[in-house]
């Protein structure tokens, strides 16, 4: 007896929707969100991909931080400037910045 459920119907169903990255950019950028190392509001959107270090996708669009210009692409300290090691070590170390990562998404999913 089929109670007219396919597999397929099941596996749509069961499955999570797709992450909406513009709507959450837009949130970071309507809630206000500061640079996570200086506070300034000129904010850009920066992608954590060290996969050397993090398990999983090199962009994963969940995994964030709201940097200011100069924190971003435009300072000489900039995550984009600077290697990477450099960054981390001398300006935000890589757990700090995907802890903010974390917190700023848990935020979102709970607004």
């Amino acid at each position: 007896m089929s109670l007219g459920i396919t597999k397929a119907d099941q596996l749509k169903k069961n499955k999570e929707p797709k992450f909406n990255y513009k709507k959450y950019a837009n949130w970071i950028h309507s809630n206000n969100k500061e640079c996570v190392i200086c506070g300034r509001s000129d904010i850009e959107i920066h992608h954590i991909t060290d996969i050397k270090r993090i398990a999983g996708k090199r962009r994963d669009d969940k995994r964030v931080v709201p940097l200011c210009k100069s924190h971003h692409k435009e300072g000489e300290n900039g995550i984009h400037i600077l290697s990477k090691n450099d960054f981390y070590e001398n300006v935000m170390d890589l757990d700090a910045l995907l802890k903010h990562s974390s917190e700023l998404l848990e935020e979102y999913l709970n607004a």
